[in-house]
């Protein structure tokens, strides 16, 4: 017996169903993806990575009129950053399970091992996690940036099942990570 059947054979049959009715949708959504231009979801991607947001942290980090305060805040930030990356590489390696077929690797900003898995997307989880520390942070100060950040956070999570690089059920599970992300940065904060 080949190693999918004896993988199929332990598969609750529920959970296929599952499976099947997320790549169904997540392919339908990546066909209405093909009908606005590349360079839009890769916008969305761009403004999502975890590289740089690493380097705007560290940018306000080092600014010369930094306070204490707005110096710790990038600190919790950072710890939230880490934390979410050992979260959705640890899952990511844990589950392993395949991005979509149709997605075209080829425009990657960086591409490391573990990432050529699906679930959860790491871009649904860092960005649920950066709004929501945006709008801990910032938000009555702000109210227009909760908005804002919620905003961008929705579009670019679905941005990676339009153009094929997760399924759906990886961007609701990465968006769950960042949910959980900020509830423990905020209380250690």
């Amino acid at each position: 017996m080949s190693r999918s059947h004896r993988r199929a054979a332990k598969t609750p049959p529920w959970l296929g169903v599952l499976v099947d009715t997320d790549e169904r949708w997540s392919n339908y959504l990546y066909i209405l993806g093909t009908a606005y231009p590349r360079f839009l979801w890769l916008f969305f991607e761009y403004s999502g990575d975890g590289i740089v947001w690493l380097a705007i942290a560290l940018a306000a980090f080092f600014q010369p009129r930094a306070t204490l305060t707005q110096q710790t805040l990038v600190l919790n930030f950072l710890a939230g950053w880490a934390l979410d990356l050992v979260l959705v590489g640890t899952l990511k390696f844990l589950i392993r399970r395949r991005r979509p077929v149709y997605n075209v690797a080829e425009d990657f900003l960086v591409v490391v091992a573990v990432d050529a898995h699906s679930f959860p997307s790491g871009h649904a989880a860092r960005v649920s996690f950066i709004a929501q520390f945006l709008i801990l942070c910032l938000g009555r100060a702000y109210p227009r940036l909760s908005f804002l950040a919620m905003y961008w956070a929705v579009s670019t999570a679905l941005s990676r099942a339009a153009m094929g690089r997760h399924y759906l059920a990886d961007v609701a599970a990465g968006l769950l990570v960042g949910v959980g992300t900020v509830l423990l940065v905020s209380k250690v904060h």
